[in-house]
């Protein structure tokens, strides 16, 4: 189990590790500036957690390494974050929700055109929907609405479930627990 959580401190080489520093770093930047660092490193650890479960859903004996999910997720969470937050990132909507969805925009192309069996797809997607679920849920809402608070609600059920249905095939069936 410990390393769905130490996976993402680990990187195949520099190159690797220094484009996701970058990528972290830009997108980073973005997000901190609207929710703050402290739900900033809860959306990065909860999308490479969710990431490495993903990947063990589909092969327990698979090694995932990086933080390419984390990254995913802080992308997600920033589409999450400025969607509840329209009508008061007017200015600026446009062009975070490019920065948001670029990412995933990018490793679609990629997995389509120039796929690697190297790379972790199924825990970059996994990881920027957990972000943009668990923002969106608990995003702070400048103007309330009904609407949002329901979408709120939603999202977060639909993270928990998504997660904890991870967790329970994770820990519950032996077949893939043995090589």
């Amino acid at each position: 189990i410990w390393r769905l959580f130490t996976n993402s401190w680990l990187h195949v080489n520099i190159g690797h590790l220094m484009s996701n520093i970058v990528f972290i770093y830009f997108t980073g930047f973005f997000l901190e500036t609207i929710v703050g660092h402290y739900y900033l490193l809860i959306y990065f650890y909860i999308g490479c957690f969710g990431g490495s479960l993903a990947v063990a859903y589909l092969n327990r004996f698979s090694l995932s390494i990086g933080a390419s999910h984390g990254a995913m997720s802080l992308s997600g969470a920033l589409l999450g974050t400025i969607i509840f937050n329209k009508d008061v990132l007017n200015y600026t909507f446009n062009f975070l929700t490019f920065i948001s969805l670029l990412p995933l925009i990018i490793d679609i192309f990629s997995y389509n055109f120039f796929y690697n069996k190297n790379i972790s797809y199924i825990g970059h997607w996994v990881g920027y929907i957990n972000g943009f679920l668990l923002s969106s849920s608990l995003s702070k809402l400048i103007i309330p609405q009904n609407w949002k608070l329901v979408m709120k609600t939603t999202f977060l059920n639909i993270f928990m479930l998504l997660n904890i249905y991870l967790l329970f095939d994770y820990f519950h069936y032996y077949y893939k627990k043995t090589a």
